[in-house]
């Protein structure tokens, strides 16, 4: 189960200490569930990042919680780049037609941000062609997006090496 706000960031991830620096990150947000949280994100004020984590199975209610958190977010107000952590999603139930009304929703929340830049990064083939699905339904001129086998690429092509 995740830990609340106030906790300390010591969960491992693929953007762990070794590629992406703890220091400077602000609480997480968690989405209080009665389920273990599949989806949670953390603002990095200082480098202008928020780093989203998905484990485990992702629902569309999950999605869409989400999506909820975020949007209220008051640190979320300016614009800000985002790297999705997938390394440890597992397969997904979610169908084709909730990704591509997800990205459209997101489109039309984000048409306000442009040129900010989303990057997934999805060491497993059912992330990866779930993000590139993502990408490709959410394609729009002013907002990037790729899609990355590690880390490291991702924070790259973000900037933020």
């Amino acid at each position: 189960m995740r830990t609340p706000a106030s906790a300390s960031h010591s969960r491992p991830t693929l953007l762990g200490s070794a590629s992406y620096p703890k220091s400077g990150l602000a609480s997480d947000c968690v989405i209080p569930q009665s389920r273990p949280v599949p989806i949670s994100y953390e603002i990095d004020a200082e480098r202008r990042l928020v780093v989203t984590t998905v484990q485990g199975e992702v629902t569309a209610e999950d999605l869409r919680l989400h999506t909820e958190a975020m949007t209220a977010d008051p640190r979320r107000r300016e614009l800000l780049d985002e790297i999705v952590d997938l390394s440890r999603a597992r397969g997904s139930s979610i169908a084709t037609r909730v990704i591509r009304d997800f990205a459209q929703v997101m489109r039309e929340k984000d048409r306000n941000t442009p040129g900010t830049k989303l990057a997934f990064v999805a060491s497993g083939n059912a992330a990866f062609g779930l993000a590139r699905m993502f990408e490709a339904y959410r394609a729009h001129p002013s907002f990037e997006i790729q899609v990355f086998r590690d880390a490291a690429g991702a924070l790259r092509w973000l900037g933020r090496e």
